[in-house]
């Protein structure tokens, strides 16, 4: 009897189940999935992937929440579609909770996603784990509840962040829930804002979440603006953050009907460390070198001059008609100026009678002369034997990939030149 009960035990208290949520937005606002582990008692390592529609959203963040704090975690949203991430060398779980939150920004103008689970390891894969797949819809409201996605400010500082909605004419009451990482912000107090000056507000902050309830018996509201401000104590260290995440923006019960855009808030140095104009509160991702801010551009550098989160994502290399050729005993020797911001060329050698008698580039072109090579001139030796000439093409590479073999727009060119050279064994890599 002790036996088969104890073993009954063991097979009830060793599974969890990882959830993604059913979530709705506007577009061009974010919003924040968050992933539930249910039954988790035990849970000390956690590795989870999931797929998203990249066409409708785009995954900015993981973070923390309250119930992983004591976790170090660790995210690629490299992949575009893919969101994976690692929680590991916490304390282990007790209970349920949410584990991770996952920012989305809705980019499309409508559509929906599925958020699909790719897989999910508890404890290495000692402990087995089910799923439930979620979805993330685009949608349209009357009204959008919103906190700012650039909150932030320095460890042990006190911060305003307001809860402010669109089209709010006629309204009588809000109920407003925000939750956020207790780990990392404090709430202290709410305030009613000149627009709700004349409503009733009760509030109720809780480790990680704050409730506020407005309504009135006189006049309804009219207009947008904000509903109410939270005054945050910042508790987490330098370089934390948190979702500030909206869970309930309900106006008049339902109607007008709302929808939620979630905010950020950043602990971050308010000085501007590298002089070049931001802090890290203003958006700075590196305050120690002047060549990372965002608005400057991405160069071959193996840094992140942009602050959009990927290194050498450079623009494309422009290119230019000028290419020239002459003969140089038994060379053919090609010059042309440097393009914009090309690092490197590649550069094509064709027969001008095949590509009269096809129209084809694909069976035109001979030979690669140059791959990534750094020099602005080739010389083509020593020159083959042809009855009717050769054609020659250059493009320019960098960091980013490799710009076209086409003209500017404009130029007169009688058809594209990419597809076909593309599809010839003798293209340049």
């Amino acid at each position: 009897m002790i036996a088969l009960l104890f073993a009954a035990s063991i097979g009830l208290s060793a599974a969890a189940t990882a959830r993604l949520p059913v979530s709705r937005g506007a577009t061009a606002t974010d919003v924040v999935i968050p992933i539930r582990l249910e039954s988790a008692d035990g849970v000390s390592a956690i590795d989870f992937s999931f797929d998203y529609d990249a066409t409708v959203a785009r995954a900015t963040g993981v973070f923390r929440t309250t119930y992983s704090q004591s976790y170090t975690l660790s995210s690629n949203l490299a992949t575009p579609g893919r969101v994976s991430l690692s929680l590991s060398a916490g304390l282990p779980l007790v209970g349920s909770g949410e584990v991770a939150w996952i920012v989305f920004r809705l980019q499309a103008a409508a559509g929906q996603s599925a958020l699909a689970w790719f897989s999910c390891s508890l404890n290495g894969g000692t402990l087995p784990c089910t799923t439930q797949n979620g979805t993330l819809t685009i949608a349209t409201a009357d009204s959008i509840v919103r906190v700012p996605d650039d909150a932030g400010s320095g460890p042990a500082t006190t911060l305003t962040v307001p809860i402010s909605a669109t089209n709010v004419n006629g309204v009588e009451s809000a109920d407003l829930w925000l939750t956020y990482n207790a780990a990392v912000l404090t709430a202290t107090n709410v305030e009613k804002t000149p627009l709700t000056q004349d409503m009733t507000m009760n509030f109720n902050p809780l480790p990680g979440e704050v409730r506020i309830s407005l309504f009135t018996t006189g006049a309804p509201l009219s207009g947008s603006g904000d509903l109410a401000t939270v005054t945050f104590t910042v508790t987490g260290p330098l370089g934390d953050a948190t979702p500030l995440n909206l869970t309930r923006g309900q106006l008049n019960e339902g109607s007008p009907s709302t929808l939620l855009d979630d905010g950020l808030f950043r602990v971050c140095d308010a000085a501007d460390g590298d002089g070049d104009g931001l802090s890290a509160c203003a958006g700075d991702c590196n305050n120690a070198n002047p060549q990372i801010r965002p608005g400057l551009a991405e160069i071959c550098d193996a840094l992140d001059n942009d602050c959009d989160g990927f290194t050498d994502n450079a623009p494309l290399p422009g290119n230019s008609a000028a290419l020239t050729g002459t003969r140089v005993g038994v060379a053919a020797r090609l010059a042309w100026p440097a393009f914009a911001r090309a690092t490197g060329y590649d550069a094509l050698r064709g027969s001008l009678s095949t590509l009269r008698a096809t129209g084809s580039f694909a069976s035109a072109t001979l030979a690669c002369l140059a791959d990534d090579a750094p020099a602005t001139t080739l010389d083509d030796a020593p020159l083959p034997a042809a009855a009717d000439g050769f054609w020659y093409l250059v493009r320019g590479v960098n960091c980013g990939g490799a710009g076209s073999w086409d003209d500017a727009a404009g130029s007169g060119q009688a058809g594209p030149r990419g597809p076909g050279i593309a599809a010839s064994p003798n293209a340049c890599p």
